[in-house]
């Protein structure tokens, strides 16, 4: 498929979008509630992590990409939350200008869970560019939270190309430390999830695209995951660095992979 026949700017959606904040650091965040919600059922739920530099209108658009596809292309509603990283640029992870990944875990997904009915036996992570670091990081660094990744288009930066392409993020989030970044690093964390022989335990789905760094990324990331024995679906398409056309025409393929 090409880009101009898989995405539609236009397209819109038949559930519920709610913009909110978490209660004590304020993290804005949007929720998706499918059709006819009903509490007493309980729903899977995905959390969607952004890419950098976006604001609360493509967040918004992002979440409602994913909720088209859940509404079009499978029988089995889903709740999808997507919060905004406020600094745009943190990885998703706990440096110096925000500790997010710490607020997503402990005050985020319980937040959002004490509101709606949730199965936290499918509760998913996704992320597109930034957001598929952050997806692949903090769904490892807590494999007994979510049960399967996707990485969509993922800016899978090790620290020599973080600090080489984006040193303002390396220097604002991290200090400039190598040793501060490790924690927070998809690299070190599935290497240390395959040493203690979990690394398989949690299926990826990822994509990657056209764009020269992604590419890059995505390569020596399937080669680094599939040496450690990773349960890695790996699809390479020629889209642009976007995220619609991955969910929009593979739909399919993510919804075949959300419900095995």
């Amino acid at each position: 498929l090409s880009y101009a026949s898989c995405c539609d700017s236009s397209l819109t959606v038949k559930g519920t979008i709610i913009k909110d904040k978490t209660p004590k650091s304020k993290l804005p965040f949007v929720v998706y509630l499918p059709p006819q919600y009903n509490p007493q059922t309980k729903y899977p739920i995905l959390y969607h992590l952004h890419g950098a530099g976006v604001g609360m209108a493509w967040l918004t658009k992002d979440v409602k990409w994913t909720a088209y596809n859940n509404e079009n292309n499978t029988d089995t509603p889903m709740i999808i939350v997507g919060p905004q990283d406020i600094t745009k640029f943190s990885m998703w992870s706990d440096g110096l200008q925000i500790q997010v990944r710490t607020q997503i875990m402990e005050e985020l997904i319980p937040h959002v869970e004490s509101l709606y009915s949730i199965d936290r036996e499918r509760r998913f992570i996704q992320g597109f560019s930034m957001g598929g670091f952050g997806a692949l990081a903090i769904g490892f660094q807590h494999q007994d939270s979510f049960s399967k990744v996707i990485i969509l288009d993922g800016a899978l930066h090790n620290w020599e190309t973080l600090s080489k392409s984006r040193a303002f993020i390396a220097k604002s989030q991290f200090g400039d430390s190598e040793e501060r970044f490790d924690p927070s690093s998809p690299w070190t964390i599935t290497t240390a999830k395959a040493a203690s022989s979990t690394i398989g335990d949690t299926p990826i789905l990822m994509f990657v695209g056209s764009m020269g760094a992604t590419t890059d990324f995505g390569t020596r990331m399937r080669t680094h995951l599939e040496k450690l024995g990773a349960n890695l679906t790996y699809v390479k398409t020629d889209f642009p660095h976007t995220p619609q056309p991955f969910l929009m025409a593979h739909s399919d393929e993510i919804n075949d992979f959300l419900a095995k």
